[in-house]
């Protein structure tokens, strides 16, 4: 890691990359907890979790965008 210049990161953090990835490119929910050989629904919750978290911040993103244009409209006027 230190010849590759790669900042320390646990590994464990790659399976909880993978599945927020695949939860948010719209994999089920059933998919991912067995693409993860996980059982354990707790588990999975956190997951579930960080999907959720996404979508609250895409939606803020796209009020910020809407607020700027209906401001940039208004000054045009």
């Amino acid at each position: 890691m230190r010849r590759a210049k790669v900042a320390y990161f646990r590994i464990y953090d790659l399976r909880s990359t993978y599945a927020t990835r695949l939860s948010a490119g719209g994999v089920g929910d059933e998919w991912v907890t067995q693409m993860l050989r996980q059982g354990d629904a707790q588990v999975f919750k956190k997951y579930s979790q960080m999907k959720l978290q996404m979508k609250r911040e895409a939606l803020a993103k796209l009020n910020r965008h809407a607020n700027e244009i209906v401001l940039l409209q208004k000054q045009a006027s």
